[in-house]
């Protein structure tokens, strides 16, 4: 056969299974303007009139800023990330360890939050070869939620902190919150 045979079957088989396929339903486009319903099955049984989308668009968004109204928004703290070590240095502990501050942020807004204005965790953690946080533990704590603190360490733990210049080394990251 010559490619030009070739290239004429299969542009007819690509044709004929786009026909099947479209008539079980399963076209890229969408047959209704407005949207459509589908039993349980996924199967569609009709389409919407303008009139029906446009009360459900209605509807959805007075549902979501009910539930936004319901929720008060809660502020992440600010956090500022301090590394120091016992033994050697890692130039890059400061910076791994404010990569993940976001996270930090989250776990005193989702575990209890700041019982004043300001606050201070201290976690302390030994660096394994591979530069890696473990035997993650919370040394001190002030005016932070006892679970937030565990979830701040539990984030902590694993992270990559840099090689030590000296093994082994303990590190102490200092997370101060407001």
């Amino acid at each position: 056969m010559s490619r030009i045979t070739i290239a004429l079957l299969s542009f007819a088989v690509a044709l004929a299974v786009g026909d099947v396929a479209s008539a079980k339903g399963k076209s890229s486009r969408s047959r209704c303007r407005w949207g459509g319903l589908s039993d349980s099955r996924g199967r569609h049984t009709r389409c919407l009139t303008r009139a029906e989308a446009q009360q459900l668009t209605e509807e959805s968004a007075a549902a979501e800023s009910e539930s936004a109204d319901d929720e008060p928004k809660k502020s992440l703290p600010v956090v500022e990330v301090r590394a120091t070590f016992e033994r050697g240095k890692t130039g890059v502990a400061k910076q791994r360890l404010s990569a993940n501050a976001d996270v930090y942020a989250r776990c005193i807004a989702e575990h209890g939050g700041l019982t004043k204005e300001r606050g201070e965790v201290r976690i302390r953690f030994q660096v394994a070869k591979s530069g890696r946080a473990r035997e993650v533990s919370v040394s001190k704590r002030r005016f932070v939620a006892p679970s937030a603190a565990r979830c701040i360490a539990e984030a902590i733990d694993g992270t990559f902190v840099g090689v030590p210049s000296e093994q082994p080394t303990v590190g102490t990251a200092v997370l101060r919150l407001r």
